[in-house]
């Protein structure tokens, strides 16, 4: 969370790249409802929006918007 508040302001896409069980830990915390028990699968990407500021987003503040996965 500490490092996407530190995305330069005028970025409009942050791209997060990171190994399990941590990138779907964030997932989580960004929209707890919008994800799996499972959490992200391997090659997966998760979209996340945010209404506020990098600097301002918060737990349970950015909705779960796609997801996509890069094979089955």
């Amino acid at each position: 969370m500490s490092l996407v508040r530190t995305v330069d302001p005028a970025a409009r896409t942050a791209l997060l790249i990171a190994h399990n069980p941590g990138i779907s830990l964030l997932s989580a915390l960004f929209d707890p409802e919008g994800v799996d028990d499972g959490g992200l699968r391997t090659a997966e990407l998760a979209v996340h929006r945010c209404p506020v500021g990098w600097s301002q987003w918060s737990r349970a503040g950015a909705s779960l918007t796609a997801r996509h996965v890069a094979r089955d």
